[in-house]
């Protein structure tokens, strides 16, 4: 029973760390697009 319980923490934790980066590598991408657009627009602009 321990063990199991044990098991499904783990999956659990492993499950929270793996969102967490998702999540992070997300922001940086999202960050990265719009500063991509923006420079794009500017040299359009200019």
């Amino acid at each position: 029973m321990f063990l199991i319980s044990h098991a499904i923490y783990y999956q659990l934790g492993f499950g929270i760390i793996i969102s967490y980066k998702l999540s992070i590598i997300i922001k940086i991408f999202f960050v990265l697009s719009v500063l991509f657009h923006r420079l794009i627009f500017a040299t359009v602009i200019l």
